[in-house]
């Protein structure tokens, strides 16, 4: 890179021309340069892509026939100081089609001239697009950061004045390409877009879809507290978009910005991530777009609000979650079980509706035996959750699917994790034979289950256990439950 700034000497300087490989003398020789042109053309390629927005304009086919960059310049400048319209116009036009990703020592060339003093590119409509096409280009290397600050964030203003009226999609494009572009590097940009409220200039056309995500993207992340509020407006342009998935990775950046906002509204966004997971269980199509969705519903399930707990519900994720523990990969059973635990806080319904699903009771209790010690915890603080906020009913229902039996294994595990909630699981069991004790004046009916499948004398060996916590946690059910020290 500093190479190749290096060589931008003068306005005076001759054309620069890249040099070509010597022709080939032999077969390995050729073999050599036939390796090179594949890798010039594959590094090209990436270059090509990884602008999103850009769409570079025609090139001139031979490097010889580049025109001289300085003397382009110095014709522009000429022209814009004599008020000429029409020279600006062709000379813009001129530097727009040789400034593009192939050559950046043209665009460093322009910025080191701070191509930014040209204020009438922006108060004439007809330079718009080349000028925008080379602001694009210029945004693309550091430098461009360095330059006067009062320069940008007048281009910035006027970008926005430009963009609320604009009906051209090519400019408005390009447009928001260089906001974005700008607002990703430099905060207090973002932070200006936040306080003019750009999002709400935003159109709801299709084919600006990638455009928008990218911009939406770009102010929306690390977004200040006090401009959380937006976050709802960038929800409502993709209403008005088809499901892709740049909106996918948009919701992403959205929803670890938000998180829990009464203002935003969550049905919308589950009910966008749900159609991924539903193509993906119907068709098994497009894997990363389907994983990507149920890591969001992740994210959204663990606000633990009624509000978010119901939009679950009625668009039928427990039957969801049924499919999902199905599945061969473990990640996918492990996603399906984080969320049936978070919507079990929802309680008695919700517990309710599991249970009268067997065949998930039947995986769940599966799981618990013959899964990986992550999805058996997840099972483990599912059943916490049903004793937790559930009613006795849901906790006699455990103990007749044979609770019992499996916590005598689970508290056998080599995992002190799942021991700790194995411990507290029980401890609520306990609990609610306790309560049944007192109030119906009969001996403890649990406490009979529970010895009859030796999971107290299990707890009891427990007290020897190397894991400190694992220790302390077995002491003090001992001395609630049987005033053991």
């Amino acid at each position: 890179m500093f190479d190749e700034i290096a060589l931008v000497q003068s306005d005076e300087e001759s054309p620069f021309v890249q040099s070509n490989p010597k022709p080939a003398k032999t077969i390995q020789a050729k073999r050599e340069q036939f390796r090179y042109q594949i890798r010039k053309s594959q590094i090209d390629e990436i270059l090509e892509q990884k602008r999103m927005w850009f769409q570079p304009k025609q090139r001139f086919q031979k490097q010889d026939a580049l025109p001289n960059i300085a003397e382009i310049f110095n014709s522009f400048r000429t022209s814009v100081s004599m008020h000429s319209h029409d020279d600006i116009a062709q000379h813009l036009h001129t530097l727009s089609t040789i400034i593009d990703d192939r050559n950046r020592v043209n665009s460093l060339f322009l910025t080191q001239r701070n191509f930014l003093q040209f204020k009438v590119l922006l108060e004439e409509e007809t330079y718009y697009i080349d000028t925008y096409t080379i602001y694009g280009q210029l945004t693309q290397d550091e430098e461009f950061f360095t330059l006067n600050q009062e320069d940008i964030v007048w281009t910035i203003e006027r970008s926005l004045v430009i963009l609320g009226p604009c009906t051209d999609d090519e400019l408005y494009n390009s447009i928001l390409g260089y906001l974005a572009n700008v607002a990703s590097k430099m905060p207090n940009i973002q932070l200006l877009l936040l306080e003019k409220n750009a999002i709400k200039l935003l159109k709801y056309k299709q084919n600006l879809q990638t455009n928008l995500c990218h911009f939406i993207q770009t102010i929306c992340q690390k977004i200040p507290e006090q401009h959380k509020s937006q976050l709802q407006n960038a929800i409502q342009v993709f209403d008005n978009l088809e499901q892709s998935t740049q909106i996918l990775q948009s919701f992403y950046i959205i929803i670890r910005q938000a998180d829990y906002m009464s203002e935003i509204n969550y049905d919308s966004i589950i009910k966008f991530l749900l159609s991924y997971i539903f193509d993906y269980l119907k068709n098994e199509d497009d894997y990363e777009s389907f994983y990507s969705a149920l890591v969001q519903l992740k994210c959204i399930s663990d606000y633990s609000k009624t509000q978010i707990y119901d939009i679950f519900m009625q668009y039928g994720m427990i039957d969801v979650i049924n499919k999902l523990i199905n599945y061969k990969y473990q990640k996918i059973r492990t996603a399906g079980l984080y969320i049936l635990k978070n919507l079990i806080k929802s309680g008695h319904f919700t517990i309710q509706k599991i249970f009268s699903q067997e065949d998930l009771m039947k995986k769940l209790i599966n799981i618990l035996t013959a899964d990986k010690p992550v999805n058996k915890s997840l099972v483990l603080q599912s059943i916490i959750h049903i004793l937790k906020y559930g009613n006795d009913s849901d906790c006699v229902h455990l103990l007749d699917m044979g609770l019992a039996m499996e916590l005598s294994q689970i508290l056998q595990s080599q995992e002190a994790y799942i021991l700790l909630q194995g411990i507290e699981c029980t401890a609520f069991i306990m609990a609610f034979g306790q309560q049944l004790q007192l109030t119906q004046n009969i001996s403890n009916p649990i406490l009979k289950k529970l010895m009859d499948f030796q999971v107290i004398k299990v707890i009891q060996n427990l007290q020897h256990h190397p894991n400190q916590e694992v220790f302390i946690q077995v002491q003090k059910f001992l001395n609630m439950y049987f005033n053991i020290e």
